[in-house]
């Protein structure tokens, strides 16, 4: 097993639900609510979806990224969160049992960012 294959593929797995958004798929969705659904929610998801409703596709779509801008955010800033934790000394992280006391390339989040926009993970195991 590779050096460092936990804590790749911890950085993988945030990559992974980042770029899950339900959320963002509904805004996206040219479909409407069913009447019977509608009573199952809240005033203000009736609110929110009417709005979207009136929207055209392209502004739904603009919206639905900045959702998905929001998630990405949210799990960086608990990438960093985590870096400092296990770096500090402050939390203990383990994966599989094995240990991981920080980021072996860069940072957790710097990590994280460079494999959401694609990037490979550099050859230094």
């Amino acid at each position: 097993m590779e050096q460092h294959s936990h804590y790749k593929w911890l950085i993988d797995q945030f990559v992974e639900y980042a770029g899950i958004n339900v959320t963002a798929d509904r805004v996206r969705s040219d479909e409407p609510t069913e009447p019977q659904d509608v009573a199952l929610l809240s005033e203000q998801d009736v609110a929110a979806r009417a709005l979207l409703a009136s929207m055209e596709h392209g502004d739904r779509e603009i919206i639905a990224h900045l959702i998905e801008d929001a998630r990405m955010a949210a799990i960086h800033d608990l990438a960093s969160f985590l870096d400092w934790g296990t770096t500090s000394g402050k939390m203990t992280l383990c994966v599989d049992g094995k240990e991981i006391s920080g980021s072996p390339y860069a940072s957790f989040h710097y990590d994280f960012v460079c494999r959401y926009e694609g990037d490979e993970w550099p050859d230094v195991d």
